[in-house]
């Protein structure tokens, strides 16, 4: 599940606060909640994997609502791992750092502006405070995916994968060892 929208926001007339929690927490409870009548009609391993951020592990100044968003995915992956681990549903989070997408190049742009820098300066200075000093491509992020998804199988695996709820994983480049 996922719904993101990024971006800072400031109080005032052009606060962006609602709109940010609407689209990425709201939008995903949203979203997970219309998917549970299709998770408890299938068999097998069912599982919903939600995408949070390596924000939702420390503050950024001017960005209040787009963490407190990613922040609140993760409390609700734990919720609804309680809630819904007896209809055998596990629920679990990514957490992305930079990955190398539009949204991602929006944000180092409005970096690069707020400190004067070009968009290639301030990059290679976001990466270069990383330990795989780059981003994360998004083919990488969907081999992730396929990582929490892949093995899922019947009988035996079943009982065993269904110890892996209410985890967040932090797929950062190592922004983040928490």
């Amino acid at each position: 599940a996922n719904a993101g929208i990024g971006g800072g926001n400031q109080w005032g007339e052009d606060d962006r606060w609602e709109d940010i929690i609407r689209v990425n927490l709201t939008g995903t409870y949203n979203t997970l909640m219309a998917s549970r009548p299709f998770l408890n009609r299938a068999e097998g391993v069912k599982q919903v994997l939600v995408t949070s951020s390596v924000l939702a592990r420390f503050g950024v100044p001017g960005q209040s609502a787009y963490v407190t968003s990613k922040t609140g995915l993760l409390g609700l992956v734990r919720s609804l791992a309680v809630e819904w681990s007896p209809e055998g549903i596990m629920v679990n989070a990514l957490c992305p750092g930079w990955v190398d997408t539009d949204m991602a190049r929006n944000s180092i742009q409005s970096m690069a502006d707020a400190q004067g820098m070009s968009f290639e300066a301030c990059k290679a200075q976001q990466e270069a405070i990383l330990p795989s000093l780059r981003m994360t491509t998004p083919a990488e992020m969907a081999q992730w995916v396929d990582f929490v998804f892949s093995g899922l199988g019947e009988g035996e695996d079943v009982a065993r994968l269904a110890t892996f709820t209410g985890q967040a994983l932090d797929v950062n480049s190592g922004s983040w060892m928490g």
